[in-house]
């Protein structure tokens, strides 16, 4: 065989890989193997490459060792093992596993050099956004994209395209326009499923799981990332994990993680916090630092994680967390109350608490961090309807501090509206009286002139009402015990408005999310499992 019907031949079987006709591409495979020459030894590498991404017999990952031997060798064999090269970059991705990522950069770099096809050239620039995307330059790495793009548009490169614009719209999450990202990601989404690309739809599914959650969506990027680990080959499953631990938290416990993976580290992490395990939290969150260090997305995730769920962390870089964390505001931004964790079974659980003690400041915490505030941690003690009043207004005095506030004050932050003393201050009474029996004997609430306050005798946790998953995740989860439900079901079993579960499953109907049934003149949803419905295996 020729170096140029080798050439040839590999360029078909690429092709015809990408579009999910792995039996040609495979039958092609052993064509290629029979020839000895250099070009027939690289054009294997990229084929072999290509069917171990897609999941397929007789592929292999590529080597970063055997590639950058293979530098030196003539363009043409350099030219070929392009593929491999471009799939070596982007594995580190899909297993969320970053240590080798500046390597592989470096070896694709020296094997495109002075290669001037349109291809490569494409290849670069999204080499480029990747190695920009990892070391945190956001900007630099939407340039690189949108340069990606630009040749594979003129050029008619559909995969490349689809790549550019699902690092487009990574980058712009990381630039900190969540909402342009998602229309990005779901632009993607769509061209992916246009082309019929199994693998550019994969990492494009991934790209928009990850807007969805950082628009505080994580119920939707759960949806998306639970039918992806469905039908996508075991590559893609880090990256899946990692975004599906921070939607979920320990409510996708039952997902086989891969075995000493970042995602099953991260787990294991948050099973140390809710268990009270001081020690192995601490390890793993070194272990986790290092794992991270060469992805800043990453890292990044991780630290937002550790500001709401460890509470020794009292400040932190994010205004808006912080917020929270402080009592200034109520809902939990960019996703994160997702790591409370709370399995379907349990859906009218508090997501958050208020940890403090006597010389500790108060801090709120998604709920799997409370273990680490109060040894023996029961997640058991829920915050029904009955007590939640009392359990916000215990919320509310801690976080006031060691000062306490002002019983006008206490009021309207724990009910929301407005004091009237003669309308409410019987009612004000009972809760105080409730509040006081659910201390210890130890602990103390103060009532004078005018003002309450705690005294902790030791550090504890107090579940914050005020601070439960949003009502389309909570809807949701609920719809997705299994048997159908109408608006009525939903909102007693949640203890919401009619009005209130009508609207979230509006919400969740338009986004795909579930569906609807009529049964005469009773409408019931279910969950719509086809949302995100695998793509054939063969096209």
């Amino acid at each position: 065989m020729s170096f140029e019907q080798a050439a040839i031949l590999s360029s078909e079987a690429l092709h015809a890989s990408a579009r999910g006709d792995h039996t040609r591409a495979q039958a092609m495979l052993r064509e290629l193997r029979s020839g000895s020459d250099s070009v027939s030894r690289a054009s294997t590498t990229s084929l072999r490459a290509a069917l171990w991404v897609a999941g397929e017999s007789g592929g292999e990952p590529p080597s970063v060792e055997g590639l950058a031997e293979a530098c030196d060798e003539s363009r043409l064999t350099r030219e070929s093992l392009i593929p491999a090269a471009m799939i070596g970059v982007r594995r580190h991705y899909l297993a969320w596993d970053f240590q080798r990522m500046p390597e592989s950069a470096g070896v694709f770099r020296q094997l495109a050099r002075d290669l001037d096809t349109p291809g490569v050239q494409a290849g670069l620039h999204l080499v480029e956004a990747w190695s920009a995307l990892a070391s945190g330059a956001a900007p630099r790495a939407l340039r690189q994209a949108d340069l990606a793009a630009e040749l594979a548009t003129r050029h008619a490169l559909a995969e490349a395209l689809v790549e550019a614009r699902s690092l487009g719209a990574l980058a712009t999450l990381e630039a900190g326009d969540p909402t342009l990202a998602l229309e990005l990601a779901r632009r993607a989404m769509r061209m992916a499923r246009v082309e019929e690309l199994p693998a550019a739809e994969y990492l494009a599914a991934l790209t928009l799981a990850r807007a969805r959650r950082l628009n505080n969506a994580s119920h939707l990027a759960s949806r998306i990332l639970t039918s992806l680990l469905s039908y996508a080959p075991a590559p893609w499953h880090g990256s899946a994990c990692w975004e599906l631990a921070l939607s979920s938290g320990l409510a996708c416990a039952d997902v086989p993680f891969p075995p000493g993976s970042a995602p099953a580290s991260f787990l294991d992490w948050l099973r140390a916090a809710n268990t009270s395990d001081r020690d192995a939290f601490a390890r793993l969150e070194l272990e986790l630092r290092q794992r991270l260090s060469g992805f800043c997305p990453g890292l990044a995730d991780f630290e937002r994680a550790r500001w709401v769920v460890d509470p020794e962390v009292h400040e932190c870089g994010d205004s808006q967390i912080e917020s929270w964390k402080h009592g200034r505001v109520d809902e939990l931004g960019l996703g994160l109350a997702g790591l409370a964790g709370i399995p379907l079974a349990e859906v009218t659980t508090y997501a958050c608490a208020v940890s403090a003690g006597p010389q500790t400041p108060a801090t709120r915490v998604v709920r799997v961090g409370a273990g680490l505030a109060q040894q023996h941690w029961s997640a058991s003690s829920a915050a029904t309807a009955k007590h939640a009043r009392t359990q916000t207004l215990l919320a509310v005095l801690v976080l006031a501090g060691s000062e306490g506030m002002d019983e006008r004050a206490a009021f309207e932050a724990s009910y929301g509206f407005r004091f009237q003393p003669d309308l409410h201050r019987d009612t004000f009474n009972v809760a105080i009286h409730r509040a006081r029996s659910r201390l210890s004997a130890e602990d103390r609430l103060v009532r004078e002139a005018g003002t309450l306050r705690l005294e902790l005798a030791q550090r504890t946790a107090v579940p914050d009402p005020r601070c439960g998953l949003p009502v389309a995740e909570r809807v949701l989860r609920r719809v997705a015990l299994g048997s159908a439900l109408n608006a009525r079901a939903i909102s007693k079993f949640l203890g919401i408005s009619v009005r209130s579960a009508q609207n979230a499953l509006e919400t969740l109907v338009e986004e795909g999310a579930c569906r609807q049934r009529k049964q005469g003149r009773q409408v019931d949803y279910l969950i719509e499992d086809t949302t995100f419905q695998a793509p054939t295996r063969h096209r």
